[in-house]
């Protein structure tokens, strides 16, 4: 648009006297923003020399409105230190805005030079000038320390005031706001403490106090104590372990940042994840993953948690599995400190998750354990070896034998050595003297624990041995770990990544509301980018992709009679007919059926795979869901293909026919899928029972969709079906939720069952194998007769229209 020059000289004349005005009350950078004021004045004073005859120029009348954006500019960045609310935390954030003034300095010496002003750029544009008022302003904000350091702390309890436990600690966080503005401005001014900060931070994340939220204590050791808490800016749960910074020297503080840094690139399903380390003057913490139900010594001693043996292998299992990861590393990893207060136990897909703690900071350990009322051996005397007792060296075989310990807690139940002190522990061990192990332990346990604790280190099997045994003695592990190993996915997959803390550039800093807005804003247009696309399907009545009825496909294994059926049989026998005609005879049963077809038609105007359109919406018919359930087409089709009646399916065999000769031209997949049921079906599902599913099953290639609070949760009865089939159909791309990675098992189908396993916490997992039945238990459509019908529907975008009276025939 072109602007009138006199309009634009007065606009500016007017940002002018508010960039003044502004100047006068700024509470920070002021040197910095009374300079920028200066150049403007001079570029504006310049300005006069040139008349309304050379602004005809439409480039100069250019040159001038950009001038006069720039302006505005530097009046929005300098209003944000004058005392309105909030400037602090963008003092903190960015300090001497340094870069940011670099900008509009920038920007306003190419205005100056697009204008064409006979001024002297490098005297008004002088680089040491700036320097010499980054400087003092750091001066001045380092006088305010406490002042800024004080508004954060005000400025977060506000924000956080929904959180309980935000008026302890006040201190502590007021420290770590202070220390990292303080740690800021010598940085800014100290290029090489600089370097060496951002080196540090490539090996591990810092994690600054403030963005801790510090809650009860749920642990104490001889070197640390250990807090259940909350990463603030990541609404995270975490554990916060407490390091007793006074009994560390300046080389064990240097120890401490190596030896994080090689704990921050551990990465193993049963190793306890570290999220970074605080490191401020009063304050060393590690921030570590939080286990929901504490460490095995703790279950144990307080049987919060009823284990099963089946519970008890799995635990010893995982145990080994976490500590073989670190004995099997390049530069291999000795833990030193084995024992159950060290194996730490969450739930996960119903089963008990175990991850490995509080390896690594030996030098550490042993420093503040050397110097503190705790003698080093105090809390762990019954897990060491006897060589250890003996001034020997940590070797793998010493974490052997503290394993071996372990075991022994977990089938007695029972704390080792719990009558004896330290003297007659040490004496005892030393000479060959062991733990009692309880008669109902099975024997192929009782080997194990006695191998691992042999008195002579050579004996001892090593981590990988364990496994293999492990797996020997119960072989159900093998399927366990399958089904642990899939949530795990599940759940590292759904994580967000974990990142530093946020702190806002220059450029964002245009208030925390104001920032809110902007991510509203942008969450509001990506969701409805994503439900675009469903809007079609969502037009008829009670459809919703959280309908519960699609629970209810994945789930209504309950219905499966468990008996003798006639064949399926009739439907071949019928023409291949468009969908509309296919589904005209089930209109008496299903009243809005028409709606659903339209949908599924529009749905699969160009469908996958090399299907024809009728083929595929067949397909996405069968896997839409509305209310009443008991009205979906999946529902009502499985429920006739389970009863004894076989001439209720006469109105079926059009469907049938168009569904099941759809799903032929798919390909068919060998694969492990799963199913779920929230109820108890093992009693069911006896091993070596031959089984058949007679409807339609809907299964999943990932046990995450039914691990989802949707589906089967984690908590309460559960049966999950891990099935080995040879004849599943993926129809992902011809469902209405693909989401789900729907895997279709044909109607008939038999199985063997393999075993069925009771994992405790109410989940059951039953294994299937897909057998081939003594006689057909549903009659094969003919290749060759199907083959000449889709011939001649080649002819036309859909099937041919074959009048539905041939049914009054059958």
């Amino acid at each position: 648009m072109d602007i009138d020059p006199t309009i634009i000289r007065k606009l500016i004349n007017q940002t002018i006297t508010m960039i003044k005005q502004a100047i006068e009350q700024v509470k920070a950078n002021e040197n910095q923003c009374k300079r920028l004021g200066a150049r403007i004045n001079a570029i504006v004073s310049a300005l006069d020399s040139i008349t309304d005859t050379n602004f005809q120029n439409s480039e100069l009348r250019k040159s001038l409105m950009n001038f006069c954006i720039c302006i505005e500019q530097c009046l929005a960045f300098i209003t944000k230190f004058q005392s309105e609310a909030l400037w602090f935390f963008k003092v903190f954030n960015s300090q001497n805005s340094k870069y940011q003034f670099e900008k509009l300095n920038s920007q306003l010496s190419k205005c100056a030079i697009e204008l064409n002003l006979c001024i002297d750029l490098k005297q008004i544009f002088d680089h040491k000038q700036d320097i010499l008022d980054q400087r003092n302003d750091l001066k001045t904000i380092q006088s305010k320390l406490d002042e800024i350091s004080l508004m954060m702390v005000q400025q977060q309890d506000k924000e956080l005031r929904h959180l309980q436990g935000t008026d302890k600690h006040v201190k502590q966080r007021y420290n770590s706001y202070r220390h990292h503005l303080e740690e800021n401005i010598i940085q800014a001014n100290d290029h090489d403490r600089a370097t060496k900060q951002v080196d540090m931070e490539h090996s591990f994340l810092t994690i600054p106090y403030y963005d801790l939220l510090q809650e009860e204590c749920i642990g104490q050791g001889g070197f640390a104590d250990v807090f259940r808490g909350r990463w603030l800016s990541q609404d995270k749960d975490v554990a916060i372990k407490i390091i007793r910074i006074q009994y560390l020297g300046e080389k064990a503080k240097k120890d401490f940042i190596k030896e994080i840094s090689t704990m921050h690139q551990i990465c193993h399903k049963h190793v306890l994840k570290m999220y970074g380390a605080c490191m401020e003057p009063e304050k060393y913490a590690l921030v570590v993953e939080y286990m929901t139900l504490g460490s095995l010594y703790d279950v144990l001693k307080q049987q919060t948690i009823e284990l099963t043996w089946n519970d008890r292998w799995v635990i010893a299992f995982q145990v080994t599995k976490g500590i073989n990861y670190l004995h099997t590393l390049p530069r291999p990893i000795i833990h030193r400190d084995i024992k159950s207060h060290n194996v730490l136990l969450a739930e996960n897909a119903g089963n008990i998750l175990v991850k490995i703690g509080d390896f690594g900071l030996a030098k550490v350990r042993h420093e503040t354990s050397k110097q503190s009322i705790h003698g080093p051996l105090v809390g762990t005397l019954p897990w060491k070896a006897p060589e250890l007792l003996k001034m020997g060296r940590h070797t793998e075989a010493s974490d052997i034998y503290a394993i071996g310990i372990v075991f022994w807690e977990l089938a007695s139940g029972r704390e080792p050595y719990e009558d004896a002190d330290d003297s007659m522990i040490s004496v005892f061990v030393k000479e060959g003297g062991r733990l009692n192990i309880p008669e109902n332990i099975p024997p192929w346990f009782v080997e194990l624990i006695t191998k691992s604790w042999a008195q002579e280190p050579k004996q001892r099997p090593t981590c990988q041995d364990l496994i293999t045994s492990l797996r020997q003695g119960c072989p159900e592990l093998n399927l366990v770990d399958e089904i642990m190993d899939n949530a795990n996915e599940s759940q590292q997959s759904s994580e967000t990544k974990t990142e530093k803390p946020q702190q806002f550039t220059e450029t964002e800093a245009e208030g925390l509301e104001e920032l809110k807005v902007a991510v509203t804003k942008e969450s509001q247009e990506l969701m409805a980018t994503a439900t675009q696309e469903s809007r079609i399907v969502n037009r008829a009545p009670g459809f919703g992709v959280k309908n519960p009825a699609l629970v209810r496909r994945f789930s209504d294994v309950y219905q499966e009679p468990h008996r003798v059926l006639m064949p399926i049989s009739g439907y071949v026998n019928v023409p291949l007919v468009s969908l509309e005609n296919a589904v005209k005879p089930l209109i008496c049963l299903l009243p809005h059926i028409g709606i659903y077809v339209d949908v599924a038609k529009q749905r699969c105007a160009k469908p996958a795979d090399g299907l024809m359109p009728d083929e595929s919406a067949s397909i996405m018919l069968y896997t839409m869901t509305w209310e009443p359930s008991q009205e979906c087409l999946y529902f009502v089709l499985n429920n006739t293909l389970r009863a004894e009646d076989r001439r209720e399916l006469k109105p079926w065999f059009s469907y049938l026919k168009l569904f099941l000769t759809a799903l032929s031209r798919l390909p068919s997949t060998s694969r492990t899928v799963y199913r779920g049921i929230k109820l108890d079906l093992s009693k069911q599902y006896v091993p070596d029972a031959t089984i058949t599913w007679w409807g339609f099953s809907s299964c999943s290639s990932t046990v995450k969709v039914l691990q989802s609070e949707h589906f089967l949760g984690t908590i309460g009865a559960r049966t999950i079906f891990v099935i080995e089939c040879n004849s599943g159909k993926d129809i992902r791309k011809h469902s209405c939720y693909p989401s789900e990675d729907e895997i279709l098992l044909p109607a008939a189908t038999q199985f063997r069952v393999i075993s069925c396993l009771t994992q405790g916490h109410g989940l059951h997992i039953v294994q299937l194998k897909e057998i081939k039945p003594l006689y057909p238990l549903i009659q094969s459509l003919s290749t060759l007769a199907t083959d000449i019908e889709l011939q001649n529907a080649a002819s036309s975008t859909n099937y041919l229209v074959t009048d539905s009276e041939s049914f009054q025939n059958l």
